[in-house]
């Protein structure tokens, strides 16, 4: 019988980027509703970061400023027309 190792798992990195944040909310229950509205409409992360006094809804991992672009004016065509890009850590 020949052992191997197990594989290690998947190392998640974070590196300086952007999101697009569409929505701002005191609630984290508000937050949270519209990101799950918005999870199944966009084909990239969505995720809710509380940044005093808000819980921000911000989407996608971009690693520059035009791709984040790009992508606000597809947000913009869904109706989120206050979106807009902010500098945040994202995962890679």
């Amino acid at each position: 019988t020949i052992l191997t190792p197990p594989e290690a798992p998947a190392v998640e990195t974070k590196v300086m980027g952007y999101r697009i944040q569409i929505g701002a909310f005191s609630s984290k229950e508000s937050a949270e509703m519209l990101a799950d509205r918005v999870r199944s409409s966009f084909n990239v992360g969505v995720y809710v970061q509380y940044v005093p006094p808000y819980y921000k809804v911000r989407v996608g991992d971009f690693l520059t400023r035009a791709e984040a672009d790009n992508f606000k004016m597809k947000v913009w065509e869904m109706g989120f027309t206050k979106a807009f890009v902010v500098e945040s850590e994202i995962k890679r």
